[in-house]
This record gives structure tokens, C-alpha cells and sequence, in this order.
């Protein structure tokens, strides 16, 4: 956590679809702004709102030398900026993440989220029931993990 908050910015240059934000989070909340790749197809633009300070990912593919010139601008960019305008950011910022990330409002909103989709009847995140069809063997049929064979078998 002291990293987070002796850190002006946190760097993240991945280009991944990223749904494991956590670290996104963190940072915010302790004053670290972040400088990612905004990617839409990921949780990223969702989780930093309009604080991150990284290019955007247009499209799903990437040529990754032209986006590398792209975040290196960015963190040229911000790093530049009056210490002034940097703090005044970072203040809403960590006003926003505090307020936004936590756990009682995060898990209000999901149960919200479950409650509309079960009353609206909807079984899936899609918004329509989504029918379960699996076709598997007989369960006796199935070989157990660490489990002898059955004793009329012709492992031998």
C-alpha cells in the first residue's frame, strides 16, 4: 500500500482484456493514477471512469509498436503536467475510488443486479434464460480419480 501512495502514477501497458481490476482499485484509492490501455473490451474504462490517463484501444486488434508509441506519449504527457493540476486530480480521483470501491456499495449494487434479473426471470447475465443442455455419461460409468478399478475389470 505504500507504494501506491509514494507512487504519482500507475503504469500498466498491458494490452490484455483485462477483468481482474483489483489492482486498478488499490491503486486509485491510495493516489496512484493510472496509465493503462483503456481497453473497452475490457473492465478497464469501466473501473478508472475518466481518471485513467492512458490511449484508448480501438479495436479489438492491435498493432502493438504503434500503441507502445501511444502509451509512452501518455506517460510523457502526464508526467509533465503542473503539480498543481496532478494533485488536484489525484484528490477527485481518490474521492471517486474511495466513494465508488466500497465493499457494502459494491455488494449492494450486485445483489441489486440479482434481484432485478431473478424477478425479470432472467437466468443468465444476457438477460434471457439461457437453456442448460449437458450430456454426460451414467455417473457409474465414470472412472474415480484415485479410485481402484472395479474388480471384474481387465486392466491387468
Amino acid at each position: 500500500a505504500k507504494a501506491y501512495t509514494t507512487a504519482g502514477f500507475y503504469l500498466f501497458p498491458s494490452t490484455s482484456y483485462d477483468i481482474q481490476v483489483q489492482h486498478i482499485m488499490k491503486a486509485m484509492i491510495m493516489g496512484a493514477i493510472p496509465i493503462t490501455n483503456r481497453n473497452g473490451y475490457s473492465a478497464l474504462p469501466e473501473t478508472t471512469a475518466d481518471f485513467d490517463m492512458g490511449p484508448t484501444i480501438e479495436s479489438a486488434s492491435v498493432d502493438a509498436k504503434a500503441w507502445v508509441e501511444k502509451w509512452t506519449e501518455a506517460v510523457v504527457e502526464a508526467a509533465s503536467k503542473p503539480a498543481e493540476e496532478l494533485a488536484a486530480y489525484r484528490d477527485s480521483m481518490m474521492t471517486y475510488a474511495r466513494e465508488r470501491f466500497q465493499w457494502k456499495k459494491v455488494a449492494n449494487e450486485w445483489a441489486e443486479t440479482f434481484r432485478r434479473h431473478i424477478e425479470a426471470g432472467n437466468t443468465s447475465t444476457c438477460g434471457s434464460p439461457t437453456p442448460q443442455v449437458v450430456t454426460r455419461k451414467d455417473p457409474s460409468e465414470r472412472p474415480v480419480t484415485g479410485a481402484s478399478p472395479p474388480a471384474d475389470s481387465d486392466s491387468d
